[in-house]
């Protein structure tokens, strides 16, 4: 679009029209996407704000927004995260949410516990009990599927937090 001139379409995703010295690198033999294909997502807004969110409020719009179930899980994640209550080892995620995992207000460091109490509650009998009832989790194999998907997004955020790769 920049070699083109493209000034309507780079405007609409956010880009100027300015030819980078990192346009031309080739980082390497097999990403050809240059400069933007080389640089990595940011954690905080891409993955805390942006998979991890997005995640447990698809979770949530499966049981339905008004649902009496998506009331019980949230009271059911709320018991469990305050049950993780990290006292004061402040290397694990905050759980203990007061209106639970589905509203309010959360930094964006706090998804990781929310995603951890969401693990919880999809691989404790209760809350597969609960899930069980709702066609669109897909009885028992979506409730794995979802848990599944939530334990290997915490795995690779713990990975994405070490020091070292």
């Amino acid at each position: 679009m920049v070699e083109r001139g493209d000034l309507v379409k780079l405007k609409a995703i956010s880009q100027q029209c300015i030819q980078n010295a990192f346009y031309d690198v080739l980082f390497h033999s097999a990403n050809d996407n240059g400069i933007h294909g080389a640089t990595p997502s940011e954690m905080l807004h891409a993955i805390l704000l942006g998979v991890f969110k997005y995640l447990r409020d698809i979770f949530f719009d499966r049981m339905g927004k008004a649902s009496v179930l998506a009331d019980d899980i949230n009271a059911l994640a709320a018991v469990y995260g305050k049950l993780f209550t990290r006292q004061s080892d402040r290397s694990l995620p905050n759980t203990n949410f007061s209106k639970g995992i589905r509203k309010g207000k959360l930094m964006a460091k706090e998804f990781r516990g929310v995603l951890l109490v969401m693990a919880a509650v999809l691989r404790s009998d209760n809350g597969t009990k609960l899930l069980m009832r709702r066609k669109k989790f897909g009885k028992e194999r979506g409730t794995h599927d979802w848990s599944l998907l939530t334990e290997l997004l915490l795995e690779w955020e713990a990975f994405l937090n070490e020091k070292r790769m």
